[in-house]
């Protein structure tokens, strides 16, 4: 059996195949990620070991045989920088009663405090991810967390997933894996492809009702953020098809996650990519390698995926069409974070 690697943290994955079957394309919940427009490789089902789900893979998942995975973790890091201007954040209601919390704030930021308190998305924004690096200012992950979730609550899906992280991590506030897992679900609803891999790794982690880690969830995640080019759910995807974790399982889907990864410069996807190819039949792996190079990534919508950066410029605040540097010095656990 192949001893396949831990599983890195990202999204999607699901469905199950036999010998030859190509990888099937995620559910359409939403559309992050990193590449442009694309499909999932089609794969032949062969039969190698991935890392874990639960679907199909419950009964799989308890082979002794079958060692269960460890998922690489959290995605604090933000993908390539966006070509395209970001989306404007929502205004967001209530905000006057911030005034106290603002209260210390270096003066230099008086203008940008003054319409964050107005209620302008972008202005809260702006200080919520000054607040979460302590970028001109005393760093106060608490302080970040409640305006995160007032931009969160308005839907604003970039704030969502920051949310999210921070329940995840217990930064500024009390550990809870259960809001981490409905805020990065509803930026992941929306398209958010770095929250669709966060959502997967917690599915994969974690053990669910049944004292048994998700694998079903974590593959369906794992393969929408694969779909849309996030390197570690590519990984993680090939390693659950490789076990049969959550799906059936399938060396030749396997192959093909593994080359998409690999592809994006995941040394160890390389590998394992071999590991696997050296399972198949001449025929499968001519299938496998046949996928491999024609999938293509599905197209972001850099709205819901590119924070936007501001500036203020003659009083005003002016959005500028670039993403903002990760809010959260997390060091992500396992041998991949995101």
């Amino acid at each position: 059996m192949l001893a396949l690697g831990a599983l890195q943290a990202l999204t999607m994955g699901s469905g199950d195949a036999p010998p030859q079957t190509p990888p099937a394309a995620a559910p359409s919940r939403a559309e992050p990620g990193r590449p442009p427009e694309a499909t999932a490789p089609s794969v032949t089902p062969a039969k190698p070991e991935t890392k874990g789900q639960a679907d199909k893979g419950a009964a799989e998942a308890s082979k002794p045989s079958i060692p269960d995975p460890q998922t690489t973790q959290a995605i604090p890091a933000d993908p390539a920088p966006a070509r395209q201007r970001a989306g404007t954040p929502p205004r967001v209601t209530g905000m006057a009663g911030f005034a106290g919390d603002l209260g210390g704030l270096p003066a230099d930021l008086a203008k940008l405090k003054q319409h964050a308190l107005d209620g302008d998305g972008l202005a809260v924004w702006e200080l919520a991810m000054r607040e979460a690096e302590g970028r001109g200012l005393n760093r106060d992950l608490a302080l970040s967390a409640k305006l995160f979730e007032k931009l969160a609550a308005a839907g604003y899906a970039p704030a969502q997933y920051k949310l999210g992280g921070q329940y995840e991590k217990g930064a500024g506030l009390v550990r809870d894996l259960a809001q981490a897992k409905l805020w990065y679900g509803r930026a992941a609803e929306q398209g958010h492809a770095r929250s669709m891999h966060n959502l997967a790794v917690i599915y994969a982690e974690n053990p669910a009702a049944g004292g048994k880690p998700d694998y079903a969830s974590a593959a369906s995640w794992f393969r929408q953020g694969a779909e849309h080019g996030v390197r570690d759910s590519q990984y993680n995807l090939g390693v659950l098809y490789a076990k049969g974790l959550g799906v059936g399982q399938d060396l030749v889907q396997s192959y093909g996650w593994f080359a998409a990864a690999a592809a994006q410069g995941d040394d160890d996807a390389g590998k394992k990519r071999d590991e696997v190819g050296a399972k198949l039949s001449p025929t499968d792996l001519a299938n496998a390698k046949s996928i491999a190079t024609a999938f293509k990534v599905r197209k972001l919508d850099p709205a819901v995926n590119d924070a936007p950066v501001i500036a203020e410029a003659a009083g005003a605040v002016t959005l500028l069409g670039a993403p903002t540097p990760n809010p959260y010095a997390f060091t992500p656990v396992g041998r991949k974070g995101v």
